[in-house]
Formats: structure tokens, sequence, C-alpha cells
């Protein structure tokens, strides 16, 4: 498994599988053992209902990030006609509900780096990427700065 440093020279590391046989051979291995379970972790960092089988409503980091921030968008620019950021923070229900919002989502960025380490969250995108095809994921952008 590769880190980041697989996107910049993605030639001469597939290169160097497809000359070696054993290496090939590994890689399907580890390919047809594992990519269920890492795909599982990359819907958590990214969270594409298409890509879940199952409609699941859990939101991985990225879209909850995205979600909250197109939300306080909205209020910022004025979509909601009633409501003004400064109005929800004047009252209790709406002062609760954005810190909520922020600590769920400082919450979330803990526990990922807590629960996974860095180097693995940077393998786990990269197996990803090079099994699924960069054309396949439209938010791999996000899920880069995400884990890293």
């Amino acid at each position: 498994m590769f880190d980041f440093s697989y996107l910049k020279n993605q030639d001469e590391y597939e290169d160097a599988i497809q000359e070696d046989s054993e290496l090939l051979d590994k890689d399907e291995t580890f390919k047809n053992t594992y990519f269920s379970f890492i795909e599982r972790f990359y819907i958590l960092f990214e969270s594409k209902a298409s890509l879940i089988s199952n409609y699941n409503p859990l939101k991985g980091i990225c879209k909850y990030y995205n979600d909250l921030d197109n939300l306080i968008e909205e209020v910022r620019s004025g979509v909601f006609i009633e409501y003004t950021l400064e109005n929800i923070l004047l009252q209790s229900e709406g002062r609760k509900l954005i810190s909520e919002a922020f600590y769920l989502y400082g919450c979330m960025l803990f526990l990922l780096d807590y629960l996974i380490p860095g180097k693995v969250r940077e393998r786990i995108v990269i197996f990803y990427i090079r099994y699924k095809g960069l054309s396949a994921i439209e938010s791999m952008n996000d899920v880069v700065k995400l884990v890293r």
C-alpha cells in the first residue's frame, strides 16, 4: 500500500507492480481480500450515498462539513429570509444547534485522528483510488485534504 507520494508518480509505481509477477499476484489478492473493507473506510471519509449499496443515512466527514458550510453560507446570503446568523445566535435553541453542529464536526475530526493514524488514512485513500480510478471519485481532493 502506498502513501500520497503515489499521486505524484503513479506510472512508476504501477509499472513496478506490473513487471513483477509476485507483486502482481499479491496486489490482486490484497484487492480481492480487502477492497470492501477499504471501501467502507472511504465512505466514512467521503460519504456518497451512491457508493453504498443499501442506503445508509450516516454521513461521512467531508459530506457533513460541506453540508454545514452550505447551511452557514445560505444563512449569511439570505436564503432564509427570516434568519440571519446573528438572529440564530441570539436564540438559545439556535446557539445550541450551531454549537452542537460544530462540536460534532470537531469530534469527528478528533476521533478520526485518534483512531485512524495519518499514514493509515493515506494508504486507505490511495488504495481506494488505485482500484476505483481517479475519474470515478468526484470529491477526491476534499478527502485527500481531510486525511492529510
